[in-house]
């Protein structure tokens, strides 16, 4: 049921420090579900996260992080997609039972302090570990000059790596563990204090 979905989903998000985690915890809060006890609880870098319930383990995150050939719902990932929104997967080790669909809110301010940034010579580049779709939209909404999608934590340190190899001057902003080795790389880094992971935190400058 949907329930038993979110209240899973909820369970395993909630031993996770992902920023994308909050937004699926804060439901489960909200609709005044209880989380249930994860036992071998897993992360696993720039795929998801998994943990036992009950006995059985459960994967929550992109396609990559689930093993074997289970059977994806292709059409409504690729709909959620569209609409740039993340979608992260729910199953165990044989089926995809759920499936939820994230976006981000763009903060009021986002477009004027990109234009900010432009008015002093300065590029902006997105690096995400999101889908196309989302990475097309956000950047068009806030008038990024340029997003990379659908990176792991190393394929954002290899894009610094170019930019810094060409003589640029680089500075990034970042709040997830995914983000720590690309921080760690740039010549400044720039963590979000109040939402970001501890390793975030701790790389940057």
């Amino acid at each position: 049921s949907e329930k038993e979905i979110l209240q899973i989903a909820g369970s395993l998000e909630s031993k996770s420090k992902h920023p994308l985690a909050e937004a699926v915890i804060q439901y489960v809060e909200e609709s005044n579900m209880d989380f249930k006890d994860v036992k071998a609880f897993e992360s696993i870098t720039g795929k998801g996260v998994k943990g036992q319930i009950n006995g059985e383990m459960f994967y929550i995150g992109k396609k990559s992080l689930f093993r074997g050939s289970p059977e994806f719902p292709e059409e409504e990932i690729n709909k959620l997609q569209n609409e740039g929104k993340t979608a992260i997967l729910l199953g165990n080790d044989e089926h995809i039972f759920g499936l939820i669909g994230l976006m981000d809110k763009i903060r009021p301010l986002s477009r004027s302090t990109i234009q900010g940034l432009k008015e002093r010579n300065i590029k902006t580049v997105m690096l995400t570990g999101d889908n196309e779709g989302v990475a097309k939209a956000v950047s068009s909404k806030i008038g990024i000059d340029k997003y990379y999608a659908s990176l792991l934590p190393e394929d954002k340190v290899k894009i610094i790596d170019e930019l810094l190899d060409k003589g640029e001057y680089v500075a990034m902003a970042g709040d997830g563990v995914n983000d720590a080795p690309a921080l760690a790389r740039s010549d400044v880094g720039i963590a979000m204090g109040a939402i970001g992971s501890d390793v975030a935190i701790e790389t940057a400058d």
